[in-house]
């Protein structure tokens, strides 16, 4: 991961978790609403530049935990009890 934005709650996908990885110049992200397991929940991949039109930016692990794990698992990371990202 580059970076996690957060943008307060403006729109339903809330926070903004951009890769490493590049296509077509832009950075692949994943967009993620509080609570993105649920049917009225957003988890959507896309493309974006970096920029702080998405938010402030914040810690991974400042993240709620419902959605480090979602992300986690959408990016196909397994993680282990008590251990940080």
């Amino acid at each position: 991961m580059i970076a996690v934005f957060d943008n307060g709650g403006a729109s339903i996908d809330r926070y903004t978790i951009v890769t490493n990885d590049k296509e077509c110049g832009y950075y692949r992200c994943l967009c993620v609403s509080d609570n993105p397991d649920r049917p009225q929940g957003v988890s959507q991949w896309g493309l974006c530049a970096i920029d702080h039109s998405d938010g402030g930016q914040i810690d991974f692990a400042d993240l709620p935990e419902n959605v480090q794990k979602h992300v986690l698992g959408r990016m196909g990371i397994k993680r282990r009890r008590n251990e940080d990202v």
